[in-house]
């Protein structure tokens, strides 16, 4: 499965692009029960990973989740983004999506929204050895499904909003084992935010 993750800061602004925008829309996608479907139309742009509401799980908190260890913007939680880093783990031992001739990092970064959240964006703006991978949870949670990390890696992605409380299940991959990224997250209320995430170390320069 996957792990980990580390500290924040935060600032303004910026964008960033990645891959193709990837909604699979011919899968056969199971319901996600309590969490309902999007509370507003979702906009996708080339770069793009987009992951609707039928790709969340639902929240066991009720109420955006535990804030422990934990970023939070505007009642988004992004788990292990606090302010106590934690080492990332290598990728092709968490993970059965990747090939184990992959060598990059895994730190693992459930994002919770509450109930009737706008969407919620992230981007990288940098380094450039980091990417965003968060896929279905139905994916995630069952071991039996075969599926490639790399059909739902970018560097920007957008989480929808739902009816009731919805946890999307993923993480960061980095080139590097100890690295500070920089990333934009745009939610419905405070608009852009940019933060600093410690992966792999606990110290990062709050500047950047």
């Amino acid at each position: 499965m996957a792990y980990r993750l580390g500290a924040i800061t935060l600032g303004v602004t910026l964008a960033v692009a990645g891959c193709v925008p990837q909604d699979h829309p011919a899968e056969r996608r199971p319901t996600t029960p309590g969490v309902e479907s999007s509370i507003e139309p979702l906009r996708t742009s080339p770069g793009q990973v987009v992951l609707r509401c039928r790709d969340a799980v639902a929240s066991t908190t009720g109420d955006g989740g535990s804030r422990r260890g934990a970023l939070v913007i505007d009642d988004v939680v992004i788990e292990s983004w606090g302010p106590a880093g934690s080492p990332m783990s290598p990728a092709a031992d968490v993970l059965t999506s990747v090939p184990s001739t992959d060598r990059r990092y895994f730190a693992k970064a459930p994002v919770q929204l509450p109930p009737a959240s706008g969407p919620v964006s992230i981007r990288v703006i940098e380094p450039r050895g980091v990417t965003l991978g968060w896929v279905p949870g139905y994916l995630w949670t069952d071991p039996r499904r075969d599926y490639s990390l790399a059909d739902y890696e970018s560097r920007w992605v957008t989480f929808a909003g739902c009816g009731g409380a919805a946890t999307y299940l993923g993480g960061v991959l980095s080139t590097e084992s100890s690295t500070c990224a920089t990333f934009e997250i745009t939610t419905a209320r405070r608009g852009r935010t940019r933060v600093v995430v410690a992966l792999g170390q606990a110290d990062c320069d709050a500047s950047r």
